[in-house]
């Protein structure tokens, strides 16, 4: 399956005071931290998380999700420092072991292979993957002839 991902997610610049929970956020033209692009990407695609959590809230809830270990489309995946959710870096699964994310290493959103990942400190902990539980009926939003395709 292909997955068009509309070009303006690719235009969304790395902005830490963009989170979610935020009061101030101002939408994605702002610009986004990781969480805040996750959500926003999902939210595109039908896959909607009621709640704003930040990256350890979202690895302890099972009310909206559920912890996953074979991957699959839209699930949410956790890369860290550290071997704790506290600040994990978020990302999307595509397919294939790829994986879009937003991050303040390369600006912009990228989509790099799960393996990319331990290259870096900073990702260097695969903490894992969770799956949002209620999707509406939308799911995938595919093919637009002016996206990036992937897969």
């Amino acid at each position: 399956m292909k997955i068009a991902i509309p070009i303006h997610f690719f235009y969304i610049k790395y902005n830490a005071k963009q989170f979610p929970g935020n009061t101030n956020r101002k939408g994605l033209k702002f610009g986004a931290n990781c969480q805040y692009f996750v959500f926003e990407l999902l939210k595109h695609f039908g896959v909607k998380v009621k709640k704003t959590f930040r990256s350890s809230e979202l690895w302890e809830d099972v009310v909206e999700t559920k912890k996953v270990k074979r991957l699959a489309l839209f699930d949410i995946v956790f890369f860290n420092s550290t071997e704790k959710a506290y600040g994990a870096h978020l990302g999307v699964y595509l397919e294939k072991n790829k994986v879009i994310h937003l991050s303040r290493k390369v600006g912009y959103p990228t989509i790099w292979d799960i393996k990319e990942f331990f290259k870096y400190k900073e990702y260097k902990y695969y903490l894992g993957a969770k799956r949002v539980i209620n999707k509406s009926s939308k799911i995938p939003n595919i093919t637009q002839p002016t996206d990036r395709v992937v897969g």
